[in-house]
């Protein structure tokens, strides 16, 4: 099982690239435009209201701009403020048309509407609330993905694809570093039991030659005994 996992090195490569694509979807998505290196910030439409212009799970591309820039016609993102969240039913951001630019005690007001809608926003919206204004580019329901990965069932998915992924790029590597601990192991156990014989071997030498030098000395000490006894026979 292991080797078969071994032999697919792209994973160490498709983990990185995945890494990258992250990171770089929060620059454009999170940063601001004074601070994001790209000029733009991406955001996903969310639902059909700009149809046929947008649909569901397109990603648009947003530029900063001056409010005095922005004419009717302009497709802009806005914040939507929180009581038309929690009373209307609307998104925290919206992508829509501008149908009317107004001046009120000096500040810019515009009112939009979806291409797709029939009604104008019930909410005007000044530079407070702008985001973006979007003047090209767009790539098709990839965004699907974002808005997947944005959902409960989305991030516990990807969480879960990450960790197999760790798993499966790291836990040979981990696998192969027991298998050479084990195998260092068994080498030094080799050498001490080496060791242990050599010990052995030179105790069993010393102890032999001791025994040697004990049965010269008595064989020594019984010559000289028998000498002695010699000579007083004969005296």
């Amino acid at each position: 099982m292991f080797e078969k996992i071994k032999e697919l090195p792209m994973l160490k490569s498709i983990t990185f690239i995945v890494v990258m694509v992250i990171l770089s979807s929060a620059v454009l998505v999170f940063l601001p435009f004074e601070l994001n290196p790209f000029g733009r910030r991406a955001t996903v439409i969310r639902s059909e209201s700009m149809q046929p212009t947008f649909g569901r799970g397109d990603v648009i591309l947003l530029k900063d701009m001056d409010v005095e820039d922005i004419q009717e016609g302009d497709v802009i993102a806005v914040n939507v403020p929180g009581y038309y969240q929690e009373n209307y039913g609307y998104p925290q951001t919206v992508v829509h048309r501008v149908v009317d630019v107004s001046t009120i005690d000096g500040e810019t007001y515009f009112e939009t509407r979806g291409d797709a809608n029939s009604q104008t926003d019930i909410f005007r919206s000044s530079k407070e609330n702008l985001v973006g204004v979007y003047t090209g580019g767009r790539i098709g329901s990839v965004g699907l993905i974002l808005l997947f990965a944005g959902s409960l069932t989305g991030m516990l998915t990807l969480v879960l694809v990450f960790v197999i992924l760790i798993i499966a790029i790291y836990l040979p590597w981990y696998v192969e570093k027991k298998e050479d601990l084990f195998v260092d192991m068994k080498k030094i156990r080799e050498t001490v039991e080496g060791l242990e014989d050599k010990i052995s071997e030179v105790e069993n030498a010393a102890c032999d030659e001791k025994s040697s030098n004990e049965r010269y000395e008595v064989k020594e000490d019984e010559s000289i005994v028998d000498s002695f006894l010699n000579r007083k026979r004969r005296g």
